[in-house]
């Protein structure tokens, strides 16, 4: 098995009890005995779904068809991922007490609130980093002021982060698992104003354990700080976590995605054709059919295939977007304080030119 067949046969698993077609292609291949366990292995874990993949096997009777030893290796793992859950799940309820005290909503994004809201049959399946949450801007300062009075601190591995960026540096607790990111917005300028505060708080879902986006801002926040915060677009990365996390969202949901920006929709739109592409093209997942959307569908099979010209390509655009941002930047410092510093402190750093001439690789 290749990367790429590697990688569609991961996504057609994590889909098995819910489309027959590919539960139906899963079993015949699993009973062919032609799988490469040690690609699947590999692939499931850098992508950060192997609990997920075994919860999945499990749930559709398949984990006859698979190594003794390999079984017994992931629910071991799916075991200790649940444990970790449990323990975040907890942590995050206190976290909103503690705010809800304070007069101030969290709303939890991500895989913390997917857990919170039960979107997992399994709380096993998810591998969460970090627990996210936004407040409304004017609670941002207060929030972070409440937390490190509860002993919260910045982690003294963790990066100085600019005021104007979308969330306040990763906040860690002496006697808690998780680390804590503060939001005040969550798309990188200029394009925070997709998600406006307004409509993200009236449109909130709001439970007994927590407060949640929308279902239409969930899956947007699922996957536009991937296109534009961590710049993975003409990368053709699409993670695996992000991708069953989608799936999950819009699995007999009514949903409507609109964006008023077409650049963007149209680069969501791309990136979501391509999940649906991983995935043997469930029909929840709903896509325009474009030229715009096969081309790129072809290039990030092309990307699959360690294609040489592609990987070129996805090099010079990245180089390009890091100079741009730091020219926005550059622009910004001339009529906002907050730009200004950071570029003042930045400019003498030689990381800086690193980034911009792609030398150094970026977070």
């Amino acid at each position: 098995m290749n990367y790429q067949e590697t990688l569609f046969f991961v996504g057609k698993c994590l889909t098995i009890n819910h489309i027959d077609k590919n539960k139906k292609i899963i079993e015949e291949q699993l009973q062919n005995n032609s799988i490469d366990w040690d690609a699947v292995v590999k692939i499931s874990t850098g992508h950060f779904v192997f609990p997920a993949l075994y919860c999945n096997l499990k749930r559709a009777n398949f984990l006859q068809y698979i190594p003794n030893d390999l079984v017994a290796y992931m629910k071991h793992i799916a075991h200790l991922n649940k444990e970790r859950n449990e323990k975040i799940i907890e942590q995050a309820k206190e976290i909103n007490e503690l705010l809800l005290a304070n007069d101030i909503t969290p709303i939890f994004l991500k895989g913390t609130g997917n857990l919170l809201e039960g979107l997992y049959e399994d709380i096993a399946e998810r591998m969460v980093g970090d627990i996210d949450f936004i407040v409304a801007k004017n609670n941002y300062l207060k929030t972070i002021q409440i937390l490190k009075k509860k002993k919260y601190a910045v982690h003294k591995d963790g990066k100085i982060t600019p005021a104007f960026h979308w969330h306040y540096p990763k906040l860690v607790h002496p006697e808690q698992i998780g680390a804590v990111e503060v939001h005040n917005k969550i798309l990188k300028k200029p394009f925070d104003s997709i998600f406006k505060e307004d409509n993200i708080l009236k449109s909130a879902l709001r439970k007994s354990n927590g407060c949640f986006l929308s279902t239409n801002y969930k899956i947007l926040n699922a996957i536009l700080p991937k296109i534009i915060n961590d710049n993975l677009y003409y990368s053709y990365i699409i993670p695996l976590r992000t991708t069953y996390d989608v799936f999950l969202m819009t699995n007999n949901t009514d949903y409507k995605i609109i964006l008023d920006n077409k650049k963007v929709y149209k680069k969501f739109n791309n990136y979501l054709s391509c999940i649906k592409l991983v995935l043997n093209a469930p029909d929840n997942i709903i896509v325009e059919n474009t030229r715009a959307s096969q081309k790129y569908k072809n290039s990030y099979l092309l990307r699959l295939s360690n294609s040489k010209k592609i990987k070129l390509k996805s090099n010079i655009i990245n180089k390009c977007i890091i100079l741009k941002k730091y020219l926005f930047m550059l622009k910004k410092s001339f009529s906002d304080k907050e730009y200004s510093e950071y570029l003042t402190k930045r400019i003498c750093q030689w990381d800086l030119y690193k980034k911009i001439l792609g030398l150094k690789t970026t977070s």
